[in-house]
């Protein structure tokens, strides 16, 4: 839909984009930059409830609202795992540090 209405930005196509109900040519949400941090606090609230604890208890906080089948938490949490896990920051890779290229 953004693209059909000319709001696409290929260089930040995570904008979210609302249109103006009194005026539909206008994008409300043009400058939603901050719409990433956003994401990231809820994937961080999910990863929170669906990945089990450290405390050794495979049930995981989401799970015992739901009474979900603990099959699904085990698929679910090993997704959110891989996704966070390629999120966070290579200790080897901080600023200072060689990254094998000039």
């Amino acid at each position: 839909q953004k693209r059909s209405q000319g709001w696409a930005d290929a260089t930040r196509p995570f904008l979210l984009s609302v249109e103006d109900p009194k005026n539909p040519a206008s994008d409300l949400a043009r400058n939603s930059f901050n719409v990433r941090n956003v994401q990231r606090a809820f994937e961080g609230a999910y990863f929170s409830l669906a990945v089990p604890a450290a405390t050794g208890n495979t049930e995981t906080l989401l799970g015992s609202i739901l009474q979900w089948d603990s099959r699904w938490d085990s698929a679910f949490a090993e997704h959110r795992l891989r996704m966070y896990k390629a999120r966070q920051p290579n200790p080897g890779r901080g600023p200072g540090s060689s990254s094998g290229g000039t």
